[in-house]
C-alpha cells in the first residue's frame, strides 16, 4: 500500500527506460492517449528518476533542474510529447479509480522486476 501511496503522491506532485514491455491486458486507449504498456513504462522510469534524485540529496533548485532534464529525456526516449503524456495521465489516473489502481499495480510490478 505504501508503494501505491508514494506513486500517487509523486504523480499528484508532478501534475501530471525502455527496458522490456510489461505483459498486461491493456485497456483500449483513445487516440489521444498513449497505450497502457507504454504509459506504465514511462511511469516506471519517472519513478526511478525520482528515487535517484532523492538519494542524491541535491539542493532543491539543482534537483529541479536535473529532474526537468531527465524527465524530458524520458519522454523523448518514448517519443511522447508533454501534452500527450498529460492527456494520458488524465485518462488513466484521474477519471477511473479502477484504471488508476491497475496502472499503479503494473508500475510497481515493473519496478520490482528491476530489483
Amino acid at each position: 500500500m505504501k508503494k501505491y501511496t508514494t506513486l500517487f503522491f509523486t504523480l499528484l506532485f508532478l501534475g501530471i527506460g525502455k527496458l522490456e514491455p510489461i505483459a498486461s491486458t491493456t485497456t483500449k486507449a483513445t487516440p489521444k492517449v498513449i497505450n497502457e504498456i507504454l504509459f506504465v513504462n514511462i511511469l516506471r522510469d519517472i519513478e526511478l528518476l525520482n528515487a535517484w534524485i532523492a538519494n542524491k540529496n541535491l539542493p532543491k533548485e539543482t534537483a529541479d533542474i536535473v529532474y526537468a532534464q531527465h524527465y524530458q529525456a524520458i519522454l523523448s526516449l518514448y517519443q511522447v510529447d508533454q501534452k500527450k503524456f498529460e492527456e494520458s495521465i488524465a485518462f488513466y489516473l484521474k477519471h477511473s479509480l479502477e484504471r488508476a489502481t491497475k496502472v499503479y499495480e503494473q508500475t510497481s510490478i515493473a519496478i520490482e522486476a528491476l530489483l
